[in-house]
């Protein structure tokens, strides 16, 4: 599959791209600084994009099957993370008790959902 990954130089966006990539997926990194990428590969195409710039053309979008936010806060402080090893998950509701997960495991849900269609249009919770 073809994933465009928004903010794929953060934590999350990291992971987002290297388990795309392990599990076979073609990944387009959407980041504002390409240099913050080390080393770009066959499955990992580069562009440079700050969807913040009016200027920008939205390149790296077109032919995507589906699109992934890894856009977080720039902010620097204090953070929790799960190190539990797996994340729950509710499609459309809220989810009972979740407030941490890993970025690991918060990528592997996200990708996860792009295959299940009942996520589709749906707000997804995921959480330790």
């Amino acid at each position: 599959m073809k994933l465009t990954v928004l903010g794929a130089s953060g934590g999350t966006g990291q992971q987002l791209a290297r388990q795309a990539i392990a599990a076979g997926h073609e990944v387009t990194a959407i980041v504002r600084r390409p240099e913050s990428i080390p080393a770009p590969g066959p499955q990992l195409r580069v562009v440079r994009g700050d969807l913040l710039d009016p200027q920008w053309t939205g390149e790296g979008i077109d032919g995507a099957e589906a699109v992934l936010s890894a856009l977080g806060a720039t902010e620097r402080g204090p953070t929790t993370l799960s190190l539990t090893g797996h994340a729950r998950t509710a499609i459309g509701k809220p989810l009972p008790g979740g407030r941490v997960v890993s970025r690991a495991d918060l990528a592997a849900a996200v990708l996860a959902a792009i295959g299940d269609r009942t996520t589709v249009r749906q707000a997804v919770a995921i959480a330790r």
